[in-house]
């Protein structure tokens, strides 16, 4: 699943570019973020997923800050297309509008257009945001789904806690999610249940790693 030739960075969007110089105003000044691991992900070419756990509106442009080389791809749920103008702007910023709880087959195809088509798909596979206490519960499993059938790079993400104002946040980019034992049993639910469990053991590890970490800290003052 490794890319073998390194591609090129896409084009530039105008609200796409507007909207990553405005998330990175916001970080500068009203909402701090570290980033970690941003080496893994400014050097992996698309097509890939990128996989987060999901708390708050802003998510989706503060992963899209390290990602200079290409324009992320990303679902919404279809209630924040309800304005016109709203619904608009999301379609420039490349949301993939679908139906939370549901199969939403029009959104799986659009997903699949965009791996296929060489882009950057970003998922919150929790659905809708989440407090850290609830992290990663109630998993949907297009995200695995979409990895087996595509065979593309799957790259988790961890945002520690939810973003505020003014109080740093921190996000994780974690090392690629390998799968090729699960692609050579073949895709089926099994498969699929595996995957999905992998992921959110993966994410919950990083979360408990991080604790661990300002436990330690805070320990040793």
């Amino acid at each position: 699943m490794d890319n073998a030739k390194a591609r090129p960075a896409e084009p530039r969007t105008p609200v796409y570019t507007l909207a990553r110089w405005v998330a990175t105003a916001l970080s500068a000044l009203l909402f701090p973020i570290r980033y970690h691991g941003a080496d893994l992900i400014s050097s992996m070419d698309a097509p890939y997923i990128l996989v987060s756990n999901h708390g708050s509106m802003l998510d989706p442009l503060m992963l899209a800050i390290p990602i200079k080389r290409y324009e992320l791809r990303f679902m919404g749920k279809r209630e924040l297309g309800a304005n016109r103008l709203f619904r608009w702007v999301l379609g420039k910023l490349h949301m993939i509008s679908v139906s939370r709880h549901m199969t939403d087959m029009a959104a799986m195809r659009a997903s699949n257009q965009v791996l296929s088509q060489g882009h950057v798909l970003a998922l919150f596979p929790e659905g809708t945001r989440k407090p850290p206490e609830q992290l990663m519960e109630d998993v949907e499993s297009g995200v695995s789904l979409l990895a087996l059938r595509n065979r593309v790079p799957l790259m988790p993400a961890y945002i520690h806690d939810r973003i505020r104002l003014f109080r740093v946040t921190h996000i994780y980019f974690l090392p690629q999610l390998h799968y090729e034992d699960l692609l050579a049993q073949g895709l089926g639910k099994d498969t699929v249940d595996a995957l999905t469990q992998r992921l959110v053991q993966t994410i919950r590890a990083a979360r408990e790693d991080v604790l661990k970490k300002h436990s330690a800290r805070h320990a040793g003052n």
